[in-house]
């Protein structure tokens, strides 16, 4: 049976908990329009594709994942995962005023490149990486 967030939340360490959620909270808040549901296993939040998802990693930090990270070019110095094909994370460490600023960031790009025409981009996919190294 497919876990619920709230039994995703459920099972993330307790001391995890509370920044868990307040990073749920920064991302719900920041667009009108996001949705949050259940994918891959973890949280994702859309507007009009999949914008990015919530993980609690083993190592017991919290990564935002932005779905189309690869195209993220103004805000490629705040992420990590530049070795992945697409996926870009984002991980918080102390959970500072700096990390939300730089968060609202990287989801300010990442909204606006959702906006685009993500079927084009998945088509053109291997012109996006050739750019990016």
């Amino acid at each position: 049976m497919k876990k619920t967030i709230d039994e995703y939340i459920g099972s993330i360490r307790e001391d995890l908990q509370d920044n868990y959620l307040k990073v749920r909270e920064f991302i719900l808040d920041s667009h009108i329009g996001i949705t949050e549901s259940m994918k891959y296993g973890v949280p994702f939040y859309a507007l009009n594709h999949n914008l990015c998802f919530l993980s609690a990693t083993k190592n017991n930090e919290i990564q935002v994942g932005f779905w189309q990270g690869l195209r993220l070019k103004e805000t490629s110095n705040l992420v990590t995962g530049h070795e992945l094909k697409i996926v870009r994370h984002f991980t918080f460490k102390e959970f500072s005023e700096t990390e939300f600023i730089n968060l609202a960031t990287v989801l300010d790009e990442a909204i606006e490149l959702d906006k685009t025409d993500y079927n084009e981009f998945k088509k053109n996919i291997n012109v996006y990486r050739k750019k990016k190294v």
